[in-house]
């Protein structure tokens, strides 16, 4: 059985985090896995039988160029740990875990490396200050050490080639449990009445979202139609003084971090989504295995990766009165579904 080593900041509640908990029961399976976090955030379970490593216990709001002048000491540790270890496969997700797996070939690492790539590097760090200047730097200086490198769109993948002259780019998407969110969506909602048309959206509330847009274009409907926002972030209480400015208390509803939204997703009539520039969208995807109308403004070159041209709307406002109308979904999950996306991740560790 090959060691395999996974290598992460932490196991919070984000997307790469969410990607890899689903995996790891697959994983297990097949390798011996270590489990390398850099901090001791842990949101989701850990199968009993993988091998729990922390590289340090990394401080979440220490300053960026800090975090980049210990790279080279995180490398050569790493390389230690995996060396120590006879590992088979290091696979990193995130940028900085993936800075630490590519330079550790450097300080004696034998293993694959491997780094998974779950953001938009051009948009991530497309202003011109210097931490920006000096991660798009650190992407085109260190991934190139990686044997392979997974993109988690189309998008993403032209995005290394093009702007950071990388090779040896292969696209993977971001796995859904379809059985999972179907399970979970059968739950009973007892915090929320839908008695009446109901939009919904899931995500973090901060400006990427784009949320007051959405509740703007919200507003222009004349009927008694509720709009849910499952999420928490910075600009609640922000978004909570939109709501209140437009009138629109005992019809938008802001219900906070849910562990499981699916109960909620299954129970409102469209999904809504107004990301401004997104490398993936899970989301949607999880919406789909729901067969919820969808209506999306473009958020991107993914955009059309996931969603088909009649999902997506120039006219938000308009879109939404029109959904109501509609009838039928044709959505294609294959491509996205779990036992699917594990073959994919074993061939190239193999």
């Amino acid at each position: 059985m090959k060691k395999l080593s996974i290598f992460i900041y932490s196991l919070s509640l984000g997307g790469a985090e969410k990607t890899l908990s689903l995996l790891l029961p697959y994983f297990v399976k097949e390798f011996e896995v270590y489990l390398v976090l850099m901090n001791k955030t842990i949101h989701f379970d850990i199968p009993k039988n993988v091998n729990l490593y922390f590289l340090e216990n990394s401080n979440p709001f220490e300053s960026g160029i800090k975090k980049i002048i210990k790279i080279p000491y995180l490398s050569y540790k790493y390389s230690k740990f995996c060396q120590k270890n006879n590992i088979d496969i290091s696979f990193s997700l995130m940028v900085r875990p993936n800075y630490i797996n590519a330079l550790s070939k450097k300080f004696g690492n034998k293993s694959k490396i491997i780094l998974s790539e779950h953001s938009f590097p051009s948009y991530q760090y497309k202003s011109n200050d210097l931490q920006s200047k000096i991660n798009k730097i650190l992407i085109k200086f260190f991934y190139k050490y990686a044997d392979k490198i997974v993109a988690v769109s189309k998008a993403v993948k032209n995005d290394l080639e093009k702007n950071f002259y990388l090779k040896n780019v292969e696209i993977i998407y971001n796995p859904i449990d379809k059985n999972d969110i179907l399970e979970k969506s059968k739950e009973k909602v007892n915090d929320f009445v839908f008695d009446s048309y109901t939009y919904i959206t899931v995500g973090r509330l901060d400006e990427g979202k784009n949320h007051e847009f959405m509740i703007k274009e919200f507003s222009k409907l004349e009927d008694n139609s509720k709009l849910i926002i499952i999420g928490e972030g910075i600009l609640k209480p922000y978004l909570k003084n939109v709501i209140k400015k437009l009138n629109l208390e005992h019809k938008v509803f802001l219900l906070g971090n849910k562990k499981n939204p699916y109960k909620y997703m299954a129970k409102s009539n469209c999904f809504v989504f107004t990301s401004k520039f997104e490398s993936f969208g899970i989301v949607l995807v999880e919406a789909m295995a729901l067969n919820i109308p969808i209506v999306s403004t473009y958020f991107g070159e993914v955009t059309g990766e996931i969603l088909n041209k009649e999902t997506i709307a120039d006219d938000l406002a308009k879109r939404l009165v029109e959904i109501k109308n509609k009838k039928e979904y044709n959505y294609n999950l294959d491509k996205f579904l779990l036992p699917k996306i594990y073959e994919k991740y074993k061939k190239i560790f193999l």
